[in-house]
């Protein structure tokens, strides 16, 4: 039992960068496909509207838990002294998936800043 636990906190560790992501990518574009179809993308705060409001804090909270994920394996990968192989390989592809997560979140949100909402 101790060993199923511990390869599911490892899955779920190695892959978080990929599970913030889709979560992410659900809400931006949810949000938008509700504003376009309930039509509220007019509405603005601040002289700026609701849907890019929405996307930028879902971008930055996003941003913010990989970085949480991803330092202390960036950390442990590059500022410790020589790893076991299977800790090693856990947090490699943790900084792996967290880079490649982190530029799909910022390529998914770069659209809403430069094409129209609807």
């Amino acid at each position: 039992m101790a060993a199923a636990l511990h390869f599911v906190t490892n899955t779920l560790r190695m892959l978080s960068g990929v599970l913030i992501w889709g979560a992410h990518f659900g809400v931006v574009y949810i949000f938008t496909a509700l504003a376009c179809a309930r039509r509220f993308q007019d509405l603005s705060w601040l002289g700026i509207d609701i849907v890019s409001w929405t996307v930028a804090i879902a971008t930055v909270m996003a941003i913010a838990g990989i970085l949480v994920i991803l330092l202390p394996a960036w950390r442990n990968l590059y500022h410790r002294s020589p790893q076991p192989a299977t800790p090693a390989f856990i947090d490699w592809m943790t900084v792996a998936f967290g880079g490649l997560a982190l530029l799909a979140i910022v390529l998914e949100a770069l659209p809403v800043m430069l094409v129209p909402i609807c």
